[in-house]
C-alpha cells in the first residue's frame, strides 16, 4: 500500500528484535528510538517498568552505550518540551481573536 522500501519495513517490524545482519544500521536506529521512546522520564516507580532493554549489538553498531542512550533520552525530552510549548503558543495565537 505504501510501498516502503524493504530496509524500512524490516526495520520497523523488527524494531523490538533488531536484524543486525548483513546491514544493521537501519534498524539498529529503528531498535534504539523504541528504546528511548520507552526511557522512564525519572527512573524510579512505575516509569520503571516502560524500560525496554536496548540491544547491546545494535548500541555498539551506532557507536553508543548505555550512557549516550540515556543522554539522548533526555535530549528528546528537552526537545519535545520545547515543540510543545512552541505549538502551544502558535495555537493561542491562531485561535486569539
Amino acid at each position: 500500500m505504501w510501498r516502503l522500501p524493504a530496509g524500512v519495513i524490516e526495520a520497523v517490524a523488527n524494531h523490538h528484535q533488531p536484524v543486525l545482519d548483513p546491514q544493521p544500521r537501519l534498524s539498529a536506529v529503528a531498535h534504539v528510538a523504541n528504546c528511548i521512546a520507552h526511557l522512564p522520564e525519572n527512573g524510579s516507580g512505575s516509569e520503571a517498568c516502560r524500560r525496554v532493554p536496548a540491544n547491546a549489538r545494535a548500541l555498539e553498531s551506532l557507536g553508543l552505550d548505555a550512557e549516550a542512550l540515556e543522554s539522548l533520552g533526555r535530549t528528546a525530552r528537552a526537545d519535545s518540551d520545547r515543540v510543545e510549548q512552541v505549538l502551544t503558543v502558535a495555537e493561542c495565537e491562531a485561535t486569539a481573536p
